[in-house]
């Protein structure tokens, strides 16, 4: 079996360990699935140890998983069944994927323990990781694809390419909280409550979370509409994610009143639904309509 393929079976498998794994770990404290001894928390229960004003709700986290997960999985399983004909991406995109994934696991274990200075260096990770798989796949894309057929195209470009933007946007969307973590409160695995650092208060901590998603939404907007669109225009997934990570951090936080940050949260989403909205008019524009 050609290297290509192995690296995207171990992919698949990965993507599919991940959404059994993060089941498991979100239903932790309601159902006792195979693997749920891992973990004495479930991630609602850490979130409530651990209480931050910039941190995703247990319905916004579900949702983003289910929609990180599966899509990622499907394109795993075409590109095994497309790579039969012909050779897709070079062997480090699929590498990428394997990594990716086994960081996305570990993940849910440096989390429930409380060990934040890792899950922040795993969150950032997947971020450039997924960034230059981005990347990669993009250029590979438009050297030599972009004259196959339709319908090959159609899979690499609206699944494939837009599910790894979406895991990477979604997982700028959760860096916020992850580095708030970081920032607030110590290493407690062995502790029932929380441990403040006494670093910076709250507040400070959450600012500083949601300036780098707002750094990461920028980097975007100018890629997209000045630097490269030729390239970037291929993805349709970041804004819609923008759009959902700033609302719904929004409304997640709600409860701790109308406060700067939830403004801010509010600020992004609506920043990503009108380049969203422009992005679509810009391609309508640029295709020819058929007489």
């Amino acid at each position: 079996m050609p290297r290509e393929r192995i690296l995207c079976v171990f992919s698949a498998l990965g993507f599919a360990a991940c959404a059994y794994q993060y089941t498991v770990f979100g239903l932790a404290d309601k159902v006792r699935m195979p693997g749920a001894g891992w973990y004495e928390k479930s991630a609602a229960e850490v979130a409530k140890k651990f209480p931050l004003k910039n941190d995703p709700s247990e319905v916004m986290v579900g949702t983003a998983w289910v929609f990180t997960f599966l899509p990622n999985l499907l394109s795993t399983l075409y590109l095994l069944t497309a790579q039969r004909q012909r050779r897709i991406f070079p062997q480090v995109f699929y590498i990428v994927y394997c990594v990716n994934t086994l960081l996305t696991l570990a993940w849910t274990f440096t989390y429930e323990r409380g060990l934040h200075l890792m899950s922040t260096m795993i969150v950032g990770s997947v971020c450039v990781l997924g960034a230059i798989q981005l990347y990669i796949g993009i250029k590979h894309f438009k050297e030599f694809h972009i004259s196959a057929p339709e319908k090959f195209k159609w899979w690499l470009q609206r699944v494939v390419l837009n599910s790894v933007a979406l895991t990477t946007t979604w997982s700028f969307v959760a860096l916020p909280s992850t580095v708030s973590y970081l920032l607030i409160y110590e290493r407690s695995n062995q502790s029932e409550t929380a441990i403040l650092k006494g670093l910076m208060n709250v507040d400070t901590a959450t600012s500083i979370g949601l300036c780098l998603l707002a750094i990461g939404q920028i980097t975007w907007t100018l890629l997209d509409f000045l630097i490269v669109p030729a390239y970037t225009s291929i993805v349709t997934s970041v804004y819609p994610v923008l759009v959902f990570g700033g609302f719904g951090l929004a409304l997640s936080n709600f409860e701790h009143g109308f406060n700067r940050h939830n403004i801010f949260c509010l600020v992004v989403g609506i920043v990503a639904s009108i380049s969203m909205i422009k992005r679509k008019r810009i391609h309508e524009n640029s295709t020819p309509k058929q007489e």
